[in-house]
């Protein structure tokens, strides 16, 4: 869920069908999976026409970069992603709008052979009581979002920070910033009036999503810690004319 852009196959509750293939060679992970796709878009029902629809991923990861100690060290992984299903593409629908004078419609052009690929990667840093890390993700946005969620590329920065610093040892602090964007053929979808399986309003003043988040793990007593946390959506949905959004949830937790 971390890597936005990548529309990762699964159903509507998450889960897949597939194989994963795992080597590791000292700090070195090599990773490759092939899995099913949603019949429909962000459907319950899985397709399991191997050679009209597929997802596939390979990740490259490597961990202990730059290591110093135990406590500072890096790590990074990158993956790539294809995935091919019975999906709309967009500047097919667009095109079919124009001609009939109405609003495009994603249905209307799905058809096997429509493919969806990108790539993301992450960079995390472990320096002592602080940690970061850099994430991005980016897919071709061409044909429609089917399984995950609507973006075509997402870029992160974060950072936690652990209490030992003012003497609650088992308290951390958590800043997020995130912005997510579409691609030039989803955002002109929108704006003539299309809809996603998430997002469509009938309209589109386009800007990218920003969102902040920030949120206090408080260790009350033991194993139960109490979490507020807080998110500022600026131009949710994409659409300058949207929010901003304010999201706050309090999080109990408690281990017996």
């Amino acid at each position: 869920m971390a890597s936005g852009a990548w529309d990762y196959p699964a159903n509507t509750r998450g889960y897949n069908f597939g194989a994963v293939i795992q080597a590791y060679i000292h700090d070195w992970a090599f990773r490759y999976a092939i899995t099913s796709m949603p019949k429909e878009a962000n459907e319950a029902n899985m397709e399991f026409r191997l050679n009209k629809a597929e997802g596939m991923v390979l990740e490259i990861e490597k961990q202990h970069l730059l290591q110093k100690d135990d406590t500072h060290y890096s790590s990074a992984h990158i993956g790539v992603f294809y995935n091919q299903a019975r999906m709309g593409n967009y500047a097919q629908s667009i095109h079919t709008g124009l001609v009939n004078a109405a609003p495009p419609d994603i249905t209307d052009s799905r058809e096997y052979g429509n493919v969806k690929k990108g790539i993301y990667g992450c960079w995390e840093t472990n320096s002592g009581p602080f940690h970061y890390l850099v994430r991005g993700s980016w897919n071709d946005g061409k044909a429609e979002s089917w399984a995950f969620t609507e973006i075509d590329n997402s870029y992160a920065f974060a950072t936690r920070i652990e209490g030992s610093l003012w003497k609650r040892k088992n308290d951390n602090i958590g800043i997020a910033v995130v912005s997510n964007g579409l691609s030039n053929d989803h955002r002109t979808y929108l704006a003539n009036g299309g809809y996603g399986f998430i997002i469509g309003d009938g309209k589109l003043n386009y800007s990218r999503e920003n969102i902040i988040e920030a949120y206090y793990f408080l260790n009350i007593w033991r194993k139960l810690s109490l979490t507020p946390d807080y998110q500022f959506i600026l131009h949710p949905g994409y659409n300058k004319d949207r929010g901003p959004a304010h999201v706050v949830a309090l999080r109990l937790h408690v281990e017996i």
